[in-house]
């Protein structure tokens, strides 16, 4: 039996759980608003995280044809890049930070 080897221990153990978890209205609503506002905050942040990370890697590939002004992305690693409008090589230079 599972009672006779420690019963002084079983006899002590008695969880009795309450009826009713007394909290104030206030403090209830509080601890919900708090958590919805962390929640709306670590979701803002984590979009704002990954729209910087997309706009460097759009800045990275992009190139300015020096001669006609054109702008267009370039997904090579070359030094030296063609411009699709003007035939002209361009040297790839990274865009200064706005």
């Amino acid at each position: 039996m599972p009672g006779r080897r420690f019963p002084a221990l079983l006899s002590s153990f008695s969880p009795q759980l309450p009826d009713v978890l007394h909290t104030q209205f206030g403090s209830f609503l509080a601890f919900y608003v708090i958590v919805a506002l962390a929640g709306v905050s670590l979701l803002w942040l984590g979009g704002e995280w990954r729209r910087r990370r997309q706009s460097a890697r759009e800045r990275r590939h992009s190139v300015h044809c020096r001669l006609c002004h054109h702008h267009f992305r370039d997904a090579s690693h070359d030094a030296l890049v063609r411009c699709p409008a003007c035939d002209v090589l361009n040297e790839r230079r990274l865009p200064l930070e706005i």
